[in-house]
């Protein structure tokens, strides 16, 4: 949408409602970011959850330790992303809530992040 002041200059509408009022992010000049065609996913859950529709089978993370080698598929990631955004909202945590994830490199590192973004947190 494309607005003019007062003075009659373009207006930057960067960020726009979409049909429920929600904000959406739009590109200086034209419609929302989600309308541009080939853009993908525009949140870090969207990503997982297009990503898990295309490759859900396919390995995504292995961890390989003493104990043994870890593999976890798409479908994985996304099962504990879930499991562990479910813990976060059951603990209070909302949009914009700030989460803190202190863990080694491992598995549950990646899944922790994907879903505290889930449960809304930062």
């Amino acid at each position: 949408m494309i607005e003019k002041d007062e003075s009659g200059r373009q207006k930057n509408t960067s960020i726009e409602s979409n049909h429920i009022g929600a904000p959406e992010l739009a590109i200086a000049w034209g419609g929302p970011l989600s309308d541009e065609p080939a853009l993908g996913a525009l949140t870090v859950p969207g990503y997982l959850f297009e990503v898990c529709e295309r490759f859900s089978d396919h390995e995504a993370l292995v961890f390989s330790s003493a104990a043994g080698t870890t593999r976890w598929s798409y479908a994985d990631v996304l099962k504990e992303a879930e499991a562990i955004a479910g813990a976060l909202i059951a603990a209070g945590v909302n949009r914009d809530t700030r989460v803190g994830i202190l863990m080694t490199n491992r598995p549950q590192l990646v899944a922790a992040a994907f879903g505290c973004a889930m449960a809304g947190g930062i």
